[in-house]
């Protein structure tokens, strides 16, 4: 992009806003190789590929960080402010009734092992989190 760096953008922009707010593509930018109709995720990097041309003049493709890379940022609550649990750090995870310090890292871990919560149930798929302390929350609680 023309202008990399960290850019705050609606949580329903796609990798095509993240694109426009940077600059735009640069002329090395490869962007047949990304999906720009992609969601962005909170605290999402994203590397463009660039055009890369060996000595025949031949294009190979390679991923590189140099002045080509957009970082999405923004808050981890929602329009309606519910928690996100998909973006939501301990701290704000800990503001839920009944979700402390090892709760919270609990719910992280498995986020960073299974990737996002599809639905908020997913959430009971946390050990510690059963029936009874997801109807404590299931109101606070979204996914996006």
């Amino acid at each position: 992009v023309k202008n990399p760096g960290v850019y705050q953008l609606k949580s329903t922009d796609r990798i095509v806003d993240a694109v426009k707010i940077a600059g735009g593509a640069s002329e090395e930018a490869n962007l047949d190789l990304i999906n720009l109709a992609a969601l962005l995720k909170d605290g999402q990097k994203i590397i463009v590929p660039s055009k890369i041309y060996n000595e025949n003049g031949e294009e190979i493709n390679k991923n590189i960080d140099n002045n080509v890379e957009v970082i999405y940022s923004s808050y981890s609550g929602s329009m309606s402010g519910k928690i996100n649990i998909n973006t939501a750090n301990a701290t704000m995870l800990q503001t839920l009734s009944g979700i402390g310090p090892v709760l919270s890292e609990r719910i992280i871990e498995y986020r960073n092992k299974n990737g996002f919560f599809g639905v908020i149930d997913d959430i009971k798929d946390v050990s510690g989190i059963g029936e009874k302390k997801f109807e404590g929350i299931k109101d606070l609680i979204c996914v996006q």
